[in-house]
């Protein structure tokens, strides 16, 4: 079962170069597994039969349904490619260790290469699960169904609220809780459990993670704060909160359905409600968040 996106327009000259480099059409004979180890390898598996290829932006690209967005590697941006790892199993299951969850491909420049020398590469995974509540939700459970991990980490940036934290550190969430789904906006925001509803049956606004013990909960958030005021109204309905996401609580409850362990590390690139990007330090959060995983894997 695949997927087909194709854009309505011409190829362009690079993915001209790319099938004159080694871009084989449906068909073509290959070793049972083989790439052409070019910058833009195309695989395929004839016992799987499963073929994984990458496209330049603007042409075809065929999906395989199980595809992993796994072992991202500083991308530049004019490159706007996806990188599939191949799975291998006619199954689409592919059972790890370990299971690694970076939002956005920003993060995993930096995290991937700190994090994939502690890591088995036959039985570990390192994955984007997307920007935000929808997406992360969404992704995460594609990708534990996919690998069935036996545990799960959740690594990238946040901002903190109050002086628990500061600018730089990083730090291991023992709980989370999900602010902006619910009924209204401002002081009038009400809750899913404010209302009397449950996120799902038995799980409510906080979720307990159980493999870390923090100084303090993590909230995520459907939009980051704006102002010193929506901090504020953070606080005001989560007094302990000590820092802000936006995947957080998305991928807890994924693994809370899946009854699989989870540990959510943050660095912190900026105080919330700080939307001077010049006063945040993205690069120096991903790599104590990065430090402080290592030492968790």
């Amino acid at each position: 079962m695949r997927r087909l996106l194709q854009c309505h327009k011409e190829p362009s000259e690079k993915t001209r170069r790319l099938r004159r480099s080694g871009y084989r059409r449906r068909g073509q004979e290959s070793a049972d597994f083989e790439c052409d180890h070019r910058q833009y390898p195309r695989c395929r598996d004839k016992q799987s039969g499963h073929r994984d290829f990458l496209a330049a932006s603007g042409s075809v690209l065929v999906i395989p349904y199980d595809m992993n967005l796994a072992r991202i590697h500083a991308l530049s941006p004019s490159e706007k490619i996806s990188r599939p790892q191949h799975l291998g199993h006619s199954s689409g299951v592919q059972v790890v260790s370990k299971l690694i969850l970076i939002p956005t491909t920003v993060e995993a420049q930096v995290l991937e290469p700190l994090l994939a020398p502690e890591l088995d590469p036959d039985d570990d995974v390192i994955a984007l699960c997307g920007f935000g509540l929808v997406a992360a939700a969404a992704r995460t459970s594609q990708l534990l169904a996919a690998h069935r991990p036996d545990k799960v980490y959740l690594a990238g940036i946040a901002g903190a609220i109050g002086s628990t934290l500061n600018v730089g550190d990083a730090c291991a969430f023992g709980e989370v809780a999900c602010y902006g789904i619910g009924a209204g906006t401002g002081a009038d925001h009400q809750t899913a459990n404010d209302m009397g509803w449950n996120q799902w049956p038995g799980i409510h606004d906080v979720i307990q993670l159980g493999t870390a013990k923090g100084p303090g909960r993590l909230i995520s958030v459907a939009a980051a704060s704006g102002s010193h005021g929506d901090v504020q109204l953070r606080i005001d309905r989560f007094p302990s909160a000590i820092a802000e996401d936006m995947e957080g609580y998305s991928v807890a409850l994924a693994c809370q359905i899946a009854d699989v362990p989870l540990t959510i590390v943050r660095g912190i690139s900026n105080f919330a409600g700080d939307r001077d990007v010049a006063n945040w330090k993205i690069n120096e959060a991903l790599e104590a968040a990065g430090d402080q995983l290592q030492k968790l894997l």
